[in-house]
């Protein structure tokens, strides 16, 4: 494996390539993950295990970080998981029994198939989940359980025009719709990005 934060929390993972475990990082308790890119982590024989695995409840969050060909992205048990300004091609992600929210992000399938399907949620919580200010490839229903989750505010439905994403070019182009489209005033305090260095 990757790394084994214990479930104690505390943990926080910072300007790290996770690539190519069987589980890249496993997480318990409150832990942050900034600045990351975790990529290629292939479970071939068992289930929720891949890229993060966070369990013993606790929130984890996720900031300016590529998660990209894990067997699955996430499998959040039991916590709060706060994503933000983050991107997730070509993966699985399950949600069970704790609330999430996914801000200023992408998630992107490369194939023809609907984005949810490889990169894909399984939700089974009564908790408020939502993205918001995301894109969110391609434009298609969403699966029946997440509800309303898609619903949140500022959220594109569009192709998010990377520059190569098939051979790990994740960067945007400058025709991107994504670029801009974020939340201008992340941070809530009613200042926006044009003068605020915290959003």
């Amino acid at each position: 494996g990757g790394i084994y934060g214990g479930l104690g929390g505390g943990n926080i993972i910072e300007n790290c390539i996770i690539e190519n475990n069987v589980i890249g990082i496993v997480l318990g308790g409150e832990s942050q993950i900034k600045n990351c890119i975790i990529r290629n982590n292939i479970n071939g024989t068992a289930d929720l295990q891949g890229g993060i695995k966070s369990i013993n409840g606790g929130l984890i969050t996720i900031d300016r970080t590529l998660v990209h060909d894990n067997s699955v992205g996430i499998f959040a048990w039991l916590g709060e998981l706060e994503v933000t300004n983050s991107t997730f091609v070509d993966n699985n992600i399950w949600v069970s029994n704790g609330p999430f929210s996914f801000v200023n992000s992408i998630m992107y399938d490369t194939s023809e198939s609907p984005w949810f399907l490889e990169n894909s949620f399984s939700l089974s919580n009564e908790y408020d989940n939502y993205f918001y200010y995301s894109s969110l490839h391609p434009n298609s229903n969403p699966p029946v359980s997440c509800g309303s989750c898609y619903e949140g505010e500022g959220n594109i439905f569009v192709n998010p025009d990377m520059f190569n994403p098939s051979n790990d070019g994740f960067t945007l182009n400058s025709s991107s719709p994504c670029i801009n489209a974020g939340n201008p005033d992340l941070d809530g305090d009613g200042e926006d990005y044009t003068t605020d260095i915290d959003d």
